[in-house]
């Protein structure tokens, strides 16, 4: 039963859509029950005892930015490496699909669609990778609404981890 649950969720491919225009009714945030995270993470434990993911760039974008503003809440680091041994590896794609990036939890992979990110501005280009990191970390967007989240689907230019956002990381990993 543990590989069929490994199984559906690293195949799970999570990603935004282009039309931000479509907007489900949601129930009412609650996180502290962490309703919306997500059972997989590419978090590892390191020799202290932290959490930690590591990550090898091969995008064509930079991403360290982002995986500051998520290390700065303090629970989990998130830091580039250049070693073969990295929790996921951030990549580019370029393909007429109306999604913008995708975590692939399977392949450890993170993926950011050129076709789309090289007519975004950086703060698009910045809400999407944050996004990204979201999931990387736990997090999930279905039924998330209002606009202080960076884990809501579409195409925004929202360039901080918004509140919704915290609450649900510290609810997650347990602060």
């Amino acid at each position: 039963m543990k590989e069929i649950i490994k199984l559906f969720f690293g195949t799970i491919i999570l990603f935004m859509m282009i039309s931000s225009s479509i907007v489900n009714a949601a129930p009412t945030i609650r996180v502290t029950d962490c309703a919306y995270t997500i059972p997989y993470t590419f978090a590892q434990t390191d020799w202290t005892g932290k959490q930690k993911i590591t990550y090898k760039n091969e995008s064509i974008y930079s991403v360290a930015n982002e995986a500051v503003k998520w290390s700065n809440l303090g629970l989990v680091s998130i830091f580039p490496t250049l070693v073969s041994d990295y929790d996921v590896r951030i990549a580019n794609y370029s393909q007429v699909d109306n999604i913008y990036g995708y975590t692939n939890f399977l392949a450890s992979v993170i993926a950011y669609n050129n076709y789309y990110f090289k007519s975004m501005n950086s703060y698009q280009r910045t809400y999407t990778i944050l996004h990204e990191f979201g999931h990387a970390l736990g997090l999930d967007e279905r039924n998330v609404v209002g606009h202080n989240t960076v884990m809501r689907q579409g195409n925004y230019s929202q360039t901080n981890i918004g509140s919704h956002d915290i609450a649900t990381y510290n609810c997650h990993w347990g602060k």
